[in-house]
């Protein structure tokens, strides 16, 4: 498994507090409890470390912790993961000060509580995006207020975006000042600020997301996350066209 997947898988457990680690045959499992954000089977979930060959608690105070008897004496609070010095980082919280986890693994999966397999995909299906572009069904009017919108929205995760931006190459064309393409409506957008979509551009997006649906096939996961984004935007903007709305899009 790529260290940028690593990251994001482990990533999608911020927040989740490490309830034990055990040795297997083949590396680590670590025992997670997510009961506060997720329920039944995802409440507590299981971290193999496939093929792990290091496994360090460094703490606030540069001391460093490979025992795992040593380990579970403390209550540890997952935050985000990184890569630094090709090492996979991650940070943590014990009574609220922070420490990092090292780790050094071949492959990483994810159990549910039924010890079915939960692939990098569904898990962030499960976890959601929390940051990114948000776009809603409005109705036609200039003017904001909390009735303008239908309660429809879909996510542009600013994993996701920053993804197409890179594979379309856009930064690169812009700097060159090269030639758009149909789909810089759609990843030229301020991930800070605002835009609305009228009739014209939702028939765009729908041809855009057509292209992205076409373009990114295969199993990969940004792939898969690329897929789902466009479908579901997609949705949206065919239901504003036949609802006669808008599609406006707000960033973070």
């Amino acid at each position: 498994m790529e260290k940028r997947i690593q990251v994001e898988v482990l990533s999608r457990f911020s927040e989740g507090k490490i309830s034990g680690v055990s040795e297997t045959d083949s590396g680590l499992i670590l025992t997670i409890a997510m009961f506060e954000y997720f329920t039944y089977p995802n409440a507590i979930l299981k971290c193999d470390l496939i093929n792990c060959r290091e496994f360090i608690l460094e703490l606030e105070n540069g001391v460093c912790i490979n025992d795992l008897q040593e380990f579970q004496k403390y209550e540890i609070e997952m935050q985000n993961a990184e890569i630094k010095n090709s090492k996979l980082v991650l940070s943590c919280l014990i009574d609220e000060k922070w420490s990092s986890i090292h780790i050094e693994t071949e492959n990483i999966k994810v159990y549910d509580e039924l010890n079915n397999e939960v692939s990098p995909f569904d898990f962030y299906i499960i976890t959601g995006a929390s940051n990114g572009i948000d776009f809603y069904i409005r109705e036609k009017t200039k003017k904001r207020t909390s009735s303008s919108y239908t309660g429809e929205s879909v996510k542009f995760d600013e994993d996701v975006f920053g993804e197409l931006q890179k594979r379309e190459q856009y930064w690169a064309r812009y700097e060159q000042k090269g030639p758009s393409k149909p789909v810089d409506l759609l990843i030229g957008l301020d991930e800070y600020g605002d835009k609305m979509f009228y009739e014209q551009e939702i028939k765009q997006l729908i041809n855009i997301c057509d292209g992205l649906l076409n373009t990114y096939t295969t199993d990969t996961l940004y792939d898969q996350k690329i897929r789902y984004f466009a479908e579901e935007l997609k949705k949206l903007c065919e239901t504003a066209v036949l609802s006669h709305k808008w599609i406006e899009a707000i960033g973070d």
